[in-house]
């Protein structure tokens, strides 16, 4: 049986990492046997992160590797029925999904200041007093380092939120009508979307960001949709 090692769910969903949520969505609408085990740490993972799989002698990290592997395995195509030109405009919004609106996340949760002591309290405040003070700077330092490097972090507030909020206006336009973007049943970016999405909605106390999805009442009755579908449970 597949085994998913991921972080310990957090914020209301079923997990506090887009792309832990991503690979179990996709274990999930396979209907394929797994077992979920927490991982506190990433860095026992085979790059250095998670989520990652252990399924027999495999041992594979990466969301988007995993998903390879599942279709390679097990012959589960989440894009199944799609034309070749829907399948290009889909991978195009996934690589704005997890490649921009991603370290946009990162960026509210560990460096704006209204939503870091939700994150210091919840990763860091079961640790004894004197950790408790030091790991959660360091930890934090390191994440505006990568998200310098990666180029989110060069940039102020409201240029971030403004690019997210646009992001995620393009996301609802191109879903429409469409109870998902797969059409009548869920398609990878449909998984890779809730997946953002709920952390987005979930998983910061306070940004615009946040306030605009709450607005967009068709990305919120998606939000519910593709809750209910893919992983049985709500936000409410």
């Amino acid at each position: 049986m597949i085994q998913l090692h991921q972080f310990a769910p957090a914020f209301g969903v079923p997990n506090p990492g887009p792309f832990c949520m991503k690979v179990e969505g996709v274990l999930r609408l396979a209907g394929l046997p797994y077992t979920t085990v927490t991982q506190p740490d990433p860095r026992k993972g085979p790059l250095g992160k998670l989520p990652f799989i252990v399924d027999g002698d495999q041992r594979l990290a990466d969301s988007s590797r995993i998903v390879d592997y599942l279709r390679a395995e097990y012959g589960f195509d989440a894009d199944d029925g799609l034309d070749a030109s829907t399948r290009a405009v889909h991978r195009a919004f996934i690589a704005l999904l997890e490649d921009r609106l991603y370290f946009a996340l990162v960026w509210l949760r560990w460096i704006d200041e209204h939503n870091w002591p939700l994150i210091r309290d919840t990763y860091f405040g079961s640790l004894p007093v004197p950790l408790r003070q030091l790991v959660p700077r360091i930890a934090r330092a390191q994440v505006r380092r990568d998200l310098h490097g990666q180029g989110m972090g060069r940039h102020d507030h409201e240029f971030i939120v403004e690019t997210a909020r646009r992001d995620w206006a393009a996301l609802s336009e191109y879903l429409g009508d469409a109870p998902f973007f797969g059409g009548e049943k869920p398609a990878l970016l449909d998984v890779v979307a809730v997946a953002m999405l709920a952390n987005f909605v979930r998983g910061v106390v306070r940004s615009p960001v946040r306030d605009a999805l709450a607005a967009d009442a068709r990305l919120m009755g998606y939000l519910d949709r593709s809750m209910k579908r893919l992983f049985g449970m709500t936000l409410a």
